[in-house]
């Protein structure tokens, strides 16, 4: 309770969230003396498992010490790394840690914070990194480090900028002030709330000709989990105080800026760093990186065959256009896995090298070197199996289209570059052929805002058109919210192409906005139909996304997951699915019934054997079709899109992505958890009741919470079942409505301790799962049909029912009236009937409370004992029609 106590007081001196005072005057410096000694919690009350990690980035090559803040972090075991190039050596909880606002220490209570130590790789790529850490019970939400290239040295005045007691300056809000950096590194810094917002400068020596480029990574960081956002600005000064340049958002990292320029003569020159958007965020983390490094922001072309070398042009660095001699991989990779950086060295994974890169102009003029610092993220490119048509010189207008001799499938390359252009092409395409044809703009960092038209050319009989811009998350194999979350991939069309004639068709490619330059490139894929299928974790109801996003088993035990299934763009493959898992540990099995791609959700059984090892895995669960015949052209698996920060609304901008399943075995489980299998079907209209037994292990004897996470359509549950400290059975109902399509389903009810967690995050709760009994919905076992009454006030009446049989029954079943209006009551016993009976009269008593009038919707509850268990249904719509009561005519005596 302590912990949900914390999480719902929310004080000013608590947690990230709370809203800074005026950071410089001497009522702040008070609040922060007071809340280092009031607040020994303050990112726990969030109530994650992990809530915050900082540093969030170092060099490759180096060691680095990292410190978590949350909930539990008693026994930290081991750091689940999503990526390959670090690992972790050292977990030490801790109890006293950096204020996230004041710099100073503070003491937090015991397992709320832990210090590990991360070792990188020397070859590690720069970039993100996902990852999770396993304590003993429990695995932490997804949070995320970065590597750069270069040395990482930390903003000196990161909470408060004012000046000393002997009036020195502690401050970097001016140029004045401003810290000095060596060319090439990465500073960690902060910018926390206002007012007044913070100003961070940084100043560095270069010379006549250098290139400096500045890139930021805020947004992209997910520092915290909800109510983080982040949106800097960054730009460059000369020591004239002289704007070199400028950025905020880009089409190659949206919120995150990036600037590079030539040095036009030897000096200092200043990087201001600052919010451009003032988000309701106590503190804002920042990696800037700084240095000589090339800097493109597009590639153009932003594709090439397969298995052929590619002469990519680089567009967007400071020195101009640069060259780039890739060989792409043979085979391409599903998803993701078809994406190329530029940059990718040849000792990364077997990925291929950039055999040459040089600038293709001015070299004389800034003397580039060949072996200049590689950028901190990439330039990426789509490898796909088909050849590549390029834009021939000029407008292609679409009375003079281009006309492409090649057949589909093919990738179409080139740029927009005057305002409104559109260009023409002319291609055959073949009846019954399906293509998803796929703009690539803004996914690979274009500034073209892509919008395609499809349509026949002339000659072509076909009335079928297309006019596309923007898309789902569903055409890019992902999922996510359909209008609350939206990233740059979704403003590229996707659609599907099947034409209805053999002929020749006409497509054009220009901007929605009619905008024009050399950087809104695009490439265009006609790519052959694969049909598809995903699985995904689905929200539990009012409750984050991140919670409760993988899977935690204890040795002996299972969970059940409901995963919701999302059919593949253009899929039409009706047949059954299934689910397969690889890289499972040992000891540990997954069950799912097979499905079908419009199932919605399924429930998903996990399994771990008594003797399974502890420890923490990514899996790969793969979609596919029962039928091996038709898994040749088939593909399929589970997703997941988490915000990197929440913010109110559910509108987050900047997005975790994986392919993996992160599972862990724990210890720690409190109980067991079994249901006793019915006897008897639920039957539509109807309940029934179903046995829960827990069994406490050792140390607990607390109270158990259980739902079911997942029914099968048409059914309903009870509210949450609470079995009591000292009891070992409870019965939790279901009812099926009237329409619950007949079958049989697995079901599974969920458990964990009543007390001891975070409700609202899970953190904290040992959650276990009882093994899949078989749930069967069938016809009810009889229809009852009430026949019309009519009964005075003040009288007991009867109404008759006549009963239909459908399935037999041992015993009797006694009916009961339900929906009667005030006043009136059915009078006891009971009716009785057995499997034999046709009819049955009900004894109605109707009092004068009762009004008169015509009471409809009056239904009748049967229950039915049938092999030692008992089910409830409901039948029959009758009518009661309550009239005055009779006056007995008053007597005189004769005279």
């Amino acid at each position: 309770m302590k912990h949900q106590q914390q999480l719902e007081k929310r004080t000013h001196e608590g947690g990230p969230r709370a809203r800074m005072a005026h950071r410089r005057s001497p009522l702040f410096l008070t609040s922060l003396i007071l809340t280092s000694l009031l607040a020994g919690t303050a990112h726990a009350q969030f109530g994650y498992t992990v809530e915050l990690l900082y540093p969030q980035v170092g060099q490759a090559g180096t060691t680095v010490d990292v410190t978590i803040e949350g909930n539990f972090l008693h026994d930290p075991q081991e750091v689940l790394f999503y990526q390959p190039g670090i690992r972790c050596t050292k977990l030490t909880p801790v109890t006293e840690v950096t204020h996230f606002q004041s710099g100073s220490v503070r003491k937090v209570d015991e397992g709320n914070a832990a210090r590990l130590t991360f070792e990188i790789a020397k070859d590690a790529e720069p970039g993100e990194y996902q990852l999770r850490v396993r304590t003993r019970d429990n695995l932490s939400e997804l949070m995320t480090f970065w590597v750069t290239p270069f040395p990482v040295v930390h903003e000196q005045h990161a909470w408060t900028d004012r000046d000393d007691n002997d009036g020195s300056p502690l401050r970097n809000d001016s140029a004045k002030h401003a810290q000095p950096i060596a060319l090439n590194s990465t500073v960690s810094g902060y910018l926390p709330a206002g007012p007044p917002q913070d100003d961070d400068w940084y100043s560095v020596e270069c010379k006549s000709g250098q290139r400096l480029s500045v890139e930021v990574v805020a947004a992209r960081l997910g520092t915290y989990h909800y109510d983080g956002m982040n949106d800097p600005s960054v730009s460059i000064f000369d020591s004239n105080r002289r704007l070199l340049g400028r950025n905020d958002d880009n089409a190659l990292h949206a919120q995150d800026p990036v600037v590079s320029v030539i040095i036009p003569q030897d000096g200092r020159y200043f990087i201001h760093i600052r919010q451009q958007m003032d988000y309701e965020t106590s503190m804002r983390h920042y990696a800037l990186h700084v240095g000589t490094f090339t800097r493109p922001l597009v590639a153009f072309p932003l594709g090439g065959q397969a298995g052929k070398r590619s002469k990519i042009t680089l567009l967007g660095d400071a020195s101009g256009e640069l060259m780039a001699d890739v060989l792409l991989p043979s085979s391409p990779g599903p998803f993701e896995a078809a994406y190329v950086d530029v940059f990718a060295s040849e000792s990364f994974n077997g990925k291929p090298q950039a055999t040459a890169f040089a600038p293709l102009r001015n070299t004389d003029a800034f003397g580039l070197p060949l072996n200049e610092p590689r950028p901190p993220s990439p330039n990426r490119i789509h490898s796909a199996s088909f050849h590549d048509v390029f834009e021939a010189a000029g407008r292609n207008a679409i009375d003079n289209p281009q006309p492409i001799d090649s057949t589909l499938p093919l990738a179409i390359n080139g740029r927009i570059e005057s305002e409104g252009e559109v260009d023409w092409y002319r291609f055959t395409a073949k009846k019954g052929e399906r293509y998803r044809l796929r703009a690539y703009a803004k996914t690979l960092d274009s500034e073209l805002d892509a919008r395609i038209w499809l349509r026949p050319a002339p000659g072509n009989a076909s009335r079928r058109s297309y006019d596309e811009d923007d898309t789902r998350w569903e055409p890019h194999d992902l999922v996510g919210h359909h209008y609350r979350e939206q990233v740059k991939d979704r403003l590229d069309p996707i659609f599907m192409f099947e034409p209805d004639t053999d002929g020749d068709w006409l497509i054009g490619i220009g901007d929605t906005r009619r905008e024009s330059g050399p950087h809104h490139v695009y490439r265009v894929e006609f790519q052959p139909h694969v049909d598809s299928t995903f699985v995904f974790f689905t929200a539990y109801p009012s409750l984050d996304e991140i919670v409760r996003d993988r899977i935690v088993l204890f040795p002996g035990h299972s969970y059940m997951h409901p995963m919701g299934v999302q059919p593949g763009f253009g899929s039409t493959y009706d047949g059954p699915l299934q689910l397969r898992a690889t890289n499972l540990p040992e000891g540990v099995t997954i069950k799912a019934e097979p499905f079908t791609q419009d199932a919605g959700v399924i429930p998903v059984m996990f399994s771990a054997t008594q003797d399974a090892k502890i420890g923490a895995d990514l899996i790969d669960l793969i979609v596919e079709p029962v039928d091996p015949k038709a898994r040749a052209n088939y593909r399929g698996g589970f997703i997941q899109v988490l915000p990197a920060t929440q913010r109110r609304g559910g509108f987050a901008m900047c997005f975790h992505r994986t392919r993996k399943l992160a599972l862990a075995v724990g210890e720690g489980a409190a109980f067991d958890l079994a249901i006793d299998r019915p006897t008897i079907p639920l039957v539509r209209n109807g309940e029934l009741a179903l046995n829960v037994r827990v069994t406490r292990h050792a140390g607990f004897d607390g109270d158990v919470y259980c739902e079911m996470d997942w029914l099968p359509d048409g059914v309903n549950k009870q509210p949450p079942l609470i079995i009591k400290s000292g009891e070992t059975d409870a019965v939790y109902k279901l009812r099926a409505s009237g329409n619950a399509p007949p079958g049989e389903y697995p079901i599974s009810i969920t458990g964990r301790e009543n007390e001891g967690g975070i409700v609202r995050t899970g953190a904290g709760f040992h959650y276990v799962g009882s093994p899949f009994v078989s749930l069967t919905v069938g016809e009810p076992y009889v229809t009852i049909q009430l026949a019309r009454a009519a009964i005075e006030r003040d009288t007991i009446g009867e109404i008759t029912a006549e009963v239909t049989h459908h399935k037999p029954f041992s015993g009797e079943a006694t009916l009961q009236l339900g929906r009667l209006p005030f006043g009136v009551e059915q009078v006891k016993p009971f009716p009785t009937i057995k499997s034999d009976d046709k009819s049955a009269t009900f004894q109605v008593k109707v009092t004068n409370d009762c009004l008169v009038g015509q009471y409809k919707d009056i239904y009748c509850e049967v229950t039915v004992n049938d092999g030692g268990q008992q089910i409830r249904q409901q039948s029959g719509s009758g009518t009661l029609r309550v009239d005055p009561e009779r006056k007995t005519p008053a007597t005189s005596d004769s005279p």
